[in-house]
């Protein structure tokens, strides 16, 4: 999996079209992309399960391919 690219969006839909000189709450995604023909060839996750992959240490594991399975 490769790190491809970042997105910062709005958390209110109404926020999308508000000047970015306002401050407003957003949710950041990264954007992966995959080199395994069993998955999907790009994942979008949000930053905090990014953050619970890395934390992960023995004997907690989290797959972020499958997020719904949990740690």
């Amino acid at each position: 999996m490769c790190p491809i690219g970042y997105e910062q969006t709005p958390t209110m839909p109404t926020d999308a079209y508000t000047p970015k000189e306002n401050l407003y709450e957003s949710s950041p995604w990264i954007i992966i992309g995959e080199i395994s023909k069993m998955n999907p060839v790009f994942h979008v996750k949000p930053w905090n399960l990014i953050y619970t992959d890395i934390d992960c240490a023995f004997p907690r594991f989290f797959n972020i391919r499958k997020t719904e399975l949990g740690v």
